[in-house]
């Protein structure tokens, strides 16, 4: 489907560096005026901070309960979790696992404060979907392999019925309904809110650490004077 709309869709190439109009991979260069990067999912900066033991990806380590390795106190899920699922491979960063995961995180923690021991979180994927744009999507759910429009609206639908109260829900049909009539709004998204956000949060854990370091070395000096 993308190749029918004259996509060039190279698989396994990395990309060696990006520069003003123009993307050098490893055997080759290819000259652009607009350049669109996804790199993917990253944890969360403030997690990563987090004085815990983390994987390679930076993500907090966890059981299958998906309480920290190195801190029982501690625990994590989405994208900034490492929980590994019965093959021993971590589950991936979606959102049909974040929600069972923050659903069976709490009942955990419930079952820790009662005096139970906490529960392995299992899940089998339900699928995967992508939008193409233009009311062209793929999905794979339940084994079964679907394009164009069917997957597009499938993808649609499960999504609306994910937002709560029929009052939203019915907003978001409008809303779609008129963007069939008109061309796409192109929003600037400034991010520059988020990165302030993201750098008091890690001033604020860098003095907690601190605070906590300063605190035990007190406590350390008390000891030995008595």
């Amino acid at each position: 489907m993308l190749t029918r709309r004259g996509v060039d869709i190279r698989a396994s190439t990395a990309v060696r560096s990006i520069e003003t109009e123009r993307v050098r991979l490893e055997n080759d260069t290819i000259d652009a005026a607009t350049i669109v990067l996804t790199a993917g999912i990253v944890p969360s900066a403030v997690a990563g901070a987090i004085p815990v033991v983390l994987d390679q990806r930076g993500r907090i380590a966890v059981d299958a309960t998906m309480r920290s390795r190195s801190h029982p106190q501690v625990w994590a899920l989405g994208d900034c979790a490492a929980i590994p699922g019965p093959d021993g491979r971590p589950y991936p960063a979606l959102a049909q696992h974040a929600i069972r995961e923050a659903r069976h995180l709490a009942e955990n923690i419930r079952a820790v404060v009662d005096g139970r021991s906490p529960s392995a979180f299992m899940f089998r994927s339900l699928g995967t979907m992508a939008s193409l744009g233009h009311t062209r999507a793929v999905a794979l759910v339940f084994g079964v392999r679907l394009t164009g429009f069917l997957a597009w609206w499938l993808r649609r639908t499960y999504y609306l019925f994910q937002m709560p109260r029929w009052d939203r829900r019915l907003r978001i049909v409008l809303d779609w309904t008129v963007a069939l009539f008109f061309r796409p709004d192109i929003t600037r998204v400034d991010l520059r809110v988020e990165r302030e956000q993201v750098r008091q949060a890690r001033q604020l854990v860098d003095r907690s650490t601190t605070g906590n370091r300063k605190m035990e070395v007190l406590t350390r000096r008390s000891v030995d004077e008595q």
